[in-house]
């Protein structure tokens, strides 16, 4: 119900209804095209490109905005360089959860500290400053909004904290963010290994060697259990088996990646114990 609104619809050429439903809002639209895109932050561009208005900001087609949420923006937006609220999360089968971001600062970005709260539905960004500095990497599918964000507030921004909620983010087993954990964390790597790269970020190169090498052990540990997994389902381990005789076909599998590592064997006996004791 917002007056002032500029809608703009970037679809990556569905094939299934989704033109007839924006077809039916058209006389709502300031523009909307259905082709295809190099991902979700090329479509984003796309749609930055178009915008003529002051503040900016892009909403999935898994959530929401709520009620009043652009009336409060635009309240709140003068002198601001970003407007925040607070985003409220849902997950299938668990009860919503409010969350409230922070730490709204180069520094806490670029480190992730325990300050860093971000939660983009909720994050409007001043368009023309966004613009300057580069919008998003379209090289980059996953974390490219937290890489976005990092520009946008370097050196600093001028943030306006709103203590309502603004939208409304939903998370289910086959969404990105719920299904893509692995591959999330796997660009924070990229993006960090980049920032060491970046005189501008000198100041936090050993805080950020610290967490990237701590990250890269979290991305090795999950693939490796999700692989391990993976060969018990598709080997369908009953009953009792000899040990020597799975970890052979596990280190000889030429379909799945496994380390021949302590830990890796030590974490395969223990699937092996498991299996063995609930005769699955």
């Amino acid at each position: 119900g917002y007056p002032d609104l500029e809608y703009i619809v970037i679809d990556g050429g569905s094939t299934d209804e989704s033109v007839e439903i924006i077809r039916k809002y058209e006389p709502w639209l300031a523009y909307w095209v259905s082709e295809k895109d190099r991902g979700q932050s090329h479509a984003i561009n796309k749609g930055l490109e178009r915008c003529t208005g002051v503040f900016f900001n892009w909403i999935n087609s898994d959530d929401l905005l709520l009620e009043g949420a652009l009336a409060t923006v635009a309240l709140n937006s003068e002198g601001a360089d970003c407007v925040v609220g607070w985003n409220v999360v849902r997950r299938a089968g668990s009860q919503d959860r409010l969350v409230k971001p922070g730490g709204y600062t180069w520094s806490a970005f670029v480190c992730r500290n325990e300050q860093f709260v971000y939660e983009q539905p909720s994050t409007w960004m001043l368009a023309c400053r966004l613009r300057s500095c580069g919008g998003l990497r379209s090289d980059y599918h996953y974390m490219f909004d937290y890489e976005m964000m990092v520009r946008f507030l370097y050196p600093q921004a001028k943030v306006t904290h709103v203590a309502l909620p603004l939208s409304l983010f939903r998370i289910y087993e086959t969404s990105k963010t719920g299904s893509q954990r692995v591959r999330f964390r796997e660009e924070l790597y990229d993006i960090w290994g980049g920032f060491l790269h970046d005189d501008r970020y000198a100041a936090f190169h050993t805080t950020i060697c610290r967490r990237r090498r701590k990250l890269m052990h979290w991305i090795r540990r999950t693939r490796r259990k999700r692989e391990w997994e993976a060969f018990l389902a598709s080997r369908r381990l009953f009953g009792p088996i000899p040990a020597a005789k799975v970890l052979a076909l596990a280190l000889l599998d030429p379909t799945i990646r496994l380390r021949r590592s302590a830990g890796t064997l030590s974490y395969m006996l223990r699937c092996l114990r498991l299996t063995r004791r609930t005769g699955r």
